[in-house]
């Protein structure tokens, strides 16, 4: 299994929706210190995932990385 970076993609695109559902739960329910802890983890799961599909040529790398 070579290719892992279908998974990494798929994995981080997840996390990314279950922190901003997170941030949501959190907000309606007028939790700031759990929805920002929440809003951290969901940039942080979009950075990597935009580092991660911003250059085709080093997606391998990238998703291994």
């Amino acid at each position: 299994m070579d290719d892992i970076s279908p998974i990494v993609v798929t994995t981080l695109y997840r996390r990314i929706i279950e922190w901003s559902e997170g941030v949501s739960v959190s907000g309606v329910h007028g939790l700031s210190g759990p929805a920002l802890l929440n809003f951290r983890g969901q940039l942080e799961a979009y950075l990597a995932f935009t580092y991660i599909l911003q250059d085709d040529s080093l997606l391998e790398d990238r998703s291994k990385a």
